[in-house]
């Protein structure tokens, strides 16, 4: 694994930061690997979309009752 995997699977990095690490990065990778770390990247991504999409930051938990 390369130090993007490692750090960005600890959230040690955020997607940009990985990015743009990995446009440094990406012509020291064998293709396969760099397949695999863009990959990773756009799930995360995809992930991260999804989540902002649909998260309320008004919705209120605390006064969720089951049922309603």
């Amino acid at each position: 694994m390369c130090l993007i995997c490692l750090e960005f699977q600890k959230n040690r990095l955020t997607i940009k930061e990985a990015r743009s690490n990995f446009s440094e990065m990406t012509l020291d990778m064998n293709d396969e690997h760099r397949q695999e770390v863009q990959d990773m990247l756009d799930i995360a991504e995809g992930l991260d979309k999804i989540h902002e999409d649909y998260y309320d930051p008004f919705y209120d938990f605390t006064y969720y009752e089951e049922g309603y």
